[in-house]
Order: C-alpha cells, then sequence, then structure tokens
C-alpha cells in the first residue's frame, strides 16, 4: 500500500546522531545523569547514535560511555579564546569554565571530522541532521529517527520554562551544512556582543533576535519538565532547573510529604528559591507525581549503571 505523501516509508528513515556533552572540572559533575541518558537512549531510542563530545582527559565516565556502546570525542570549543574580548575577567573566567556548555556549537565542525576521520558507524545514518540534548535527559517514549524528529532547515530549539516557546538549547536539532554556513555570522555576533550572554543558550538567543532569523521549534514533548506534571506522549524528560541527588530539592519535597512549607524543613535549606518554585509548580501541576516518576526512574538506571 502506498504511504501517505507526508509520512515517509519506514525504509527511507535514517538514524541519527544523538550528541551530548560535559565539561571538565569539580562543576561538571553530571556523570549519572550522562548514563541514565545513554541507557533510557539505548532502551527507547535505538536508532540514535550517542556521541559524548568532553573537554577532559580520558576517565571511567568516558571509558563507561565506550564500553556501552557510545563513542567519545575530546573535543576544546573552537571559539574559545575568543571570549579573552570580554573585559569583565570575572566573567571571561567563568565563560571558559563553562566550556563543556558551549561544545554543541561546533557539532558541524565536529561532523567534519566524524566524516573524514571514520570514527562512527555511519550506515544508515544521517549526516545533514543531528541531535544535541543536554546531558541531564531521559529517553521514555518512541524511537528517534528522521521519521520521527521534526527536521529543521538550520536549526530548531525547544521550550524552556514555558510551554510553546522555543526558548531553550537543551534539546535541540542540527541541519548541519545549514549551521556550519550560518556559524561565522554567528561568531561575529558574539564578538560584537563581547560574549555578554548567558553561555549557549543566551548566545543563540540573542543571534536569533538581533538577525531576525526563524528557526523550528520542536514540540514540547520532546524537551518535557517535570514541573508540567504528566504527559503521556512525552519523548524526552529534562531535568531543568532542581536536579536529584543536588541541593535536596526534590528528595525534600517528596520527603516531606509534599505538603507546603516542606522546604522550611531542616536540611531543605539548600535548595535555592527559584527551584522551589519550579518544585511547587510540579505541585500544583500534578501533585508531583511527574518528580516522583522521573526519580524513581532516575534511580533506577544510575544502579543499573552501577553493574555495566
Amino acid at each position: 500500500m502506498q504511504q501517505p505523501q507526508d509520512e515517509p516509508a519506514k525504509s527511507s528513515c535514517q538514524k541519527m546522531l544523538w550528541f551530548t556533552a560535559m565539561g571538565a572540572g569539580p562543576h561538571n559533575d553530571y556523570e549519572d545523569f550522562i548514563q541514565a541518558a545513554l541507557l533510557s537512549a539505548k532502551e527507547h531510542a535505538p536508532s540514535l547514535v550517542p556521541v559524548l563530545l568532553f573537554c577532559g582527559e580520558p576517565n571511567e565516565l568516558t571509558r563507561w560511555f565506550e564500553r556501552n556502546g557510545g563513542t567519545v570525542i575530546q573535543h576544546h570549543a573552537s571559539f574559545l579564546d575568543e571570549f579573552d574580548v570580554q573585559p569583565n575577567v570575572a566573567y571571561r573566567d567563568d565563560l571558559k569554565r563553562h566550556e563543556g556548555a558551549f561544545l554543541r556549537l561546533d557539532i558541524p565542525l565536529v561532523m567534519d571530522s566524524i566524516v573524514a576521520e571514520d570514527l562512527v558507524d555511519l550506515t544508515n545514518v544521517s549526516t545533514t541532521h543531528v541531535l544535541y540534548t543536554d546531558a541531564d535527559v531521559m529517553f521514555v517514549g518512541d524511537d528517534v529517527s528522521t521519521c520521527t524528529m521534526p527536521l529543521p532547515e538550520q536549526l530548531s530549539m525547544s521550550p524552556q520554562h514555558v510551554k510553546g516557546r522555543p526558548e531553550n538549547s537543551g534539546v535541540m536539532v542540527f541541519n548541519v551544512p545549514s549551521f556550519r554556513e550560518e556559524f561565522p555570522s554567528f561568531l561575529q555576533h558574539g564578538r560584537e556582543q563581547k560574549f555578554k550572554f548567558v553561555y549557549d543558550n543566551g548566545w543563540l538567543t540573542s543571534y536569533r533576535e538581533g538577525k531576525n532569523k526563524t528557526w523550528g521549534a520542536l514540540p514540547d514533548t520532546m524537551n518535557w519538565k517535570a514541573y508540567w506534571g504528566g504527559d503521556a506522549d512525552v519523548t524526552i524528560l529534562h531535568w531543568h532547573g532542581p536536579k536529584p541527588r543536588r541541593q535536596s530539592c526534590i528528595e525534600c519535597f517528596l520527603k516531606h510529604g509534599r505538603q507546603e512549607g516542606w522546604e522550611k524543613q531542616h536540611g531543605c535549606e539548600k535548595c535555592l528559591p527559584i527551584y522551589v518554585g519550579m518544585v511547587n509548580m510540579g505541585n500544583a501541576s500534578d501533585g508531583g507525581d511527574m518528580y516522583a516518576r522521573m526519580l524513581d526512574v532516575f534511580e533506577g538506571y544510575s544502579q543499573q549503571a552501577q553493574r555495566l
């Protein structure tokens, strides 16, 4: 039977490279998130080909990632020295400390190396469109391929705090050739603004607004937040804001019965006010059930990772 024109035949679907990234140093303690992300991708999104961009030296995490089917590429941001135009030394140093956040912007450059040096098996894998996610995500829905992911002309971003507003770089799809062509203009914009941005997300937003770019928008379900409550059709969950095993926010909220004033209980004081607001938003959405479900899934993957 002939396939509908707006539904590609399954045989024409391609796998997608999935990039995530992590910086080096003590403030980049995302190992358990990367492990959960990889294990969830293997379970729910087998058409993704996982690649970790890492600007540090090989370590136990990178060896674990490779041992469990991923590819690790050591890479330093090609534009890191450009940050020297920022006159505020403290601000400039902070940008460089968060180099890992900027690695996603070098994906077209990394793709050149992947293809030229045969770093990844690209059999039936798209080299035009690739997926990027932050490290603190979990894949929970249907498989991800060129037939299930909206494919942009240049770049697609995803919602941040508000549904339907593509302002977050935590989940993106790149059209590699198109963004490669755009990058010189993008970099020049950074120079002109002296990189006075809130990391990569601020840079992308500033460029999009300054150049009146019309980039694509990914569905909310591809960057779903716990504070939005439950949704049956979620593809990617994102620990945006409070995270497990950090700041005690989620664990305190659940431990103290999801009751108003939980943040004032002993041991909960480390939870930042902005995170308290997000957790309370989740409580208002579904009684905190999504936080509880996400935490349960995350802990399950963390335990599995220790055995691998």
